[in-house]
């Protein structure tokens, strides 16, 4: 599964790389996944998978996606024959941690920068992941900063294509050079401020 989406029906559907048969999820999905489980209001703003009695009409008709795997409480994503693939409190809690720790991060280069989010013009999201990933579902679960989608462009390998701009090209290895030198190295390890930063962005963006 490498989309989850709601449709104009209201009904949660996905999709799969190649259009096959779903085994599994990876990470786009995850979030994308994520991401509706919060619309939809299966799950509530500290992470939580709500229980049956716990859900409010819209959430309702996914009462039956809900049940319990090793004694905690799991969401159905897909149900193909006797196979299921689905999220439980512990793959959710995963991603909390995972997003928390980025956008602290995110928050305090721009704190460190000297900008507020407002500021920020473009957000580039590289490698095979971030080309991907939604960026609405992102910017949902709070992994993003509340911006445009618009200001998001996934530009794929920009690590390879920038390998190749400046074996080609003197003017841009000259500039790959001089952004080197302007670049200014933030060690979250030892920062402060990273620790109540994580707390803070532990909670989901709803």
């Amino acid at each position: 599964v490498s989309e989850v989406y709601i449709d104009g029906e209201g009904d949660l559907q996905y999709r799969t790389i190649g259009d096959r048969k779903a085994v599994g999820i990876c990470g786009s999905g995850l979030i994308d996944a994520i991401a509706c489980m919060l619309r939809i209001g299966i799950l509530d703003g500290t992470g939580r998978i709500l229980k049956r009695d716990e859900l409010d009409n819209t959430a309702l008709k996914y009462a039956d996606r809900l049940f319990s795997v090793n004694g905690q409480q799991a969401f159905s994503l897909v149900r193909t024959g006797d196979s299921c693939i689905y999220i439980t409190q512990k793959d959710v809690r995963e991603v909390q941690n995972a997003k928390a720790a980025i956008a602290a991060g995110i928050s305090l280069l721009i704190r460190e920068a000297g900008l507020t989010v407002d500021d920020i013009q473009s957000v580039f999201l590289a490698g095979g992941f971030g080309s991907f990933m939604r960026a609405r579902s992102a910017v949902e679960i709070g992994l993003l900063p509340r911006i445009p989608e618009q200001k998001i462009v996934a530009v794929g390998n920009a690590a390879g294509a920038g390998a190749i701009q400046a074996l080609l090209s003197r003017e841009e290895l000259q500039l790959a050079a001089d952004v080197a030198q302007r670049i200014k190295y933030l060690e979250l390890s030892s920062s402060q401020d990273f620790a109540s930063e994580y707390a803070d962005q532990l909670l989901f963006e709803s």
